[in-house]
Parts: structure tokens; C-alpha cells; sequence
């Protein structure tokens, strides 16, 4: 909208240029702040955890699904033990698995620091983000009150660096 104002030498001068200029400044320099408000919250993690490495050395194992579940899954003081329709699951102490058992064997286990309410969502996430952008492959156990993270002996010393990058404290066990 321009407004005539006094006429001198025969052109309009538009006397509320200066606000809507200002009004402009303002929106823009809202716009960037919360931008940049976006972007700094994006960038840090959503939660920042304790994470305790457990000292033992985990094997991930498949049996068929019909199978009973055998003795030693259930020895360490940690397993898990998970039947599907397509197989038996077991997580436990590498020492623990016969050798004719099909396993993947060399896991380092985090403990994340619970119990986390069921209605607090991101707590993996904020572990699992920082691993999977540095490549390091995962495999996750949840229980009722917390979450374990399993990596590769061989990216253990990558996964400790890249979870304190994030934010994140790592105990030794």
C-alpha cells in the first residue's frame, strides 16, 4: 500500500515503506530464529544416557522354532529367550553355546541406565542414531524396565567413541 504524502518535484513518496520494511525485518529475523532453534534441537540428542558395558561376551543363537528350550540358555546373568512362529531365539554368554548350535558369537552388551516409563519415547533411538550413522550394526534386547544394545566386539572401541560424541556416558562393567 502506498500512501501520497507531499508532492514535490512530481513523485510519490510512499510513506509506509519504512514499516512494512521493519514488519519484514522482523518476520525474517523470527523465521531464523526459530530455524535455528530447529536445527540446534535436530542436532542434539533427544536423550543423553548412562550406558553400562557389561563384562561378558554374548552370542546371538536360532534353533527351530519347535524346539525346547534348552539348559544352557538359561545360565549367565544375562539371557533372553524369544519363540516366534519361524524360530527359538537366544541370547546368552558365548561360553554357555554348544558348538553344534547355530550362532553368531563376539557381541559386546550396553545396559542402558533404566527403568524408562513406557511412555518415554527416542530413549533407543538416541543410542541406536549415532551407531547406525557410523555404521556400526546393533542387535537390541527390551525388557520391562530397559534396554540392552549388542554390537560386535570387533566395533566395540568405535561404538564407545561415537555414543560419548553423543552425548552419552558409557560405564565399564
Amino acid at each position: 500500500m502506498v500512501a501520497k504524502s507531499a508532492h514535490h518535484s512530481g513523485r510519490v513518496k510512499p510513506a509506509m515503506v519504512s514499516s512494512v520494511r521493519k514488519q519484514s525485518q522482523k518476520i525474517f529475523f523470527s523465521t531464523r530464529i526459530l530455524y535455528s532453534l530447529y536445527a540446534l534441537h535436530r542436532m542434539k540428542p533427544q536423550h543423553q544416557l548412562t550406558l553400562e558395558l557389561l563384562p561378558q561376551k554374548f552370542a546371538v543363537c536360532r534353533l527351530a522354532a519347535v524346539a525346547a528350550i534348552p539348559q544352557w540358555a538359561m545360565c549367565g546373568a544375562v539371557y533372553s529367550i524369544t519363540r516366534t512362529a519361524e524360530e527359538l531365539s537366544v541370547v546368552c554368554e558365548n561360553k554357555f553355546v554348544p558348538g553344534r548350535v547355530k550362532a553368531e558369537k563376539g557381541f559386546r552388551c550396553f545396559k542402558l541406565q533404566g527403568p524408562f516409563p513406557f511412555a518415554m519415547t527416542g530413549v533407543l533411538a538416541a543410542v541406536l542414531e549415532p551407531l547406525a550413522k557410523a555404521r556400526v550394526s546393533i542387535f537390541a534386547i527390551s525388557t520391562y524396565d530397559t534396554d540392552y544394545v549388542m554390537v560386535k566386539e570387533t566395533s566395540l572401541a568405535k561404538a564407545v567413541r561415537v555414543l560419548g560424541a553423543a552425548g552419552h556416558q558409557v560405564l565399564s562393567g
